[in-house]
């Protein structure tokens, strides 16, 4: 990106002052069939997202879309990042949806020539957005049994969180059709408050009926709280006394537009 960046400057000089020969079309719809995290040490995520752009000017332009992250998976805890004997391995979250608004600046721009047949524009664009995304969280991983049979990973849903996003982009504009190839940023915490919807107060009143032999369905608990395996209750409560940190994701982005007006 660094090396393209250098590159574009170095044959278009006039770029940054460069003016726009012919008035926006306003309206832009966008999809990224593809964003692939780039620094899987704990987590992996791979999603496709979408938005709407309402163009005012190359300076200054506003969107909202969202995406759906469709293969999620945490990573083996590598060991330069130990944890204390006797606890838990971290379980870091995973998002698996989120909905954004933002806003995109377009600083540097300048002509694109391909040949004597294709001609076009090109510029950097620089975005920034907040939002709502939704997390996962694996309970229990996959294991190996030592008579070969196979108990697979248990999963619960963590709470709604805001989560950030900034992004950075060449973009190739060809008439109303624009390729764009960048990086994306997106931040979250990883504290979890709730597992299923259950909060730490329900977690211990169903292990509460657990010790006393009696099932953990018949709980009073918050509306929408929901486990249906009692092994995964002392599991979930162990996600939810794990200290939060800021998560960043970095993901590689290669996106196709469509302007209309």
């Amino acid at each position: 990106m660094f090396a393209l960046t250098i590159a574009l400057l170095a044959s278009a000089p006039e770029v940054a002052a460069s003016v726009e020969p012919e008035p926006l079309r306003r309206l832009e719809v966008q999809v990224t069939p593809v964003s692939v995290q780039m620094n899987p040490l704990d987590r992996q995520h791979v999603g496709t997202l979408g938005r709407v752009t309402s163009r005012f000017h190359r300076l200054f332009s506003v969107y909202v879309g969202g995406g759906y992250n469709w293969f999620t998976e945490p990573q083996q805890v590598r060991p330069e990042f130990p944890y204390r004997l006797g606890d838990d391995p971290p379980r870091p979250t995973q998002m698996t949806w989120s909905t954004f608004i933002g806003v995109e600046t377009i600083p540097i721009s300048g002509e694109l020539r391909i040949g004597s047949l294709i001609s076009g524009r090109f510029g950097l664009s620089i975005s920034a957005g907040a939002g709502a995304a939704g997390t996962r969280v694996q309970l229990k991983p996959q294991t190996l049994s030592s008579d070969g049979s196979t108990s697979t990973a248990t999963w619960g849903f963590g709470n709604v969180r805001v989560a950030g996003h900034g992004a950075i982009a060449w973009r190739f504009e060809f008439g109303a059709f624009a390729a764009s190839l960048g990086v994306r940023g997106t931040m979250w915490s990883d504290a979890t408050t709730t597992v299923n919807g259950c909060n730490v107060t329900d977690l211990r009143t169903m292990d509460g009926l657990i010790r006393r032999g009696l099932a953990h369905t018949t709980a009073m608990v918050t509306a929408g709280c929901a486990m249906a395996e009692q092994n995964d209750i002392p599991l979930a409560m162990s996600v939810l006394r794990a200290p939060g940190e800021l998560t960043v994701n970095l993901a590689g982005e290669f996106a196709l537009s469509w302007s209309f007006f």
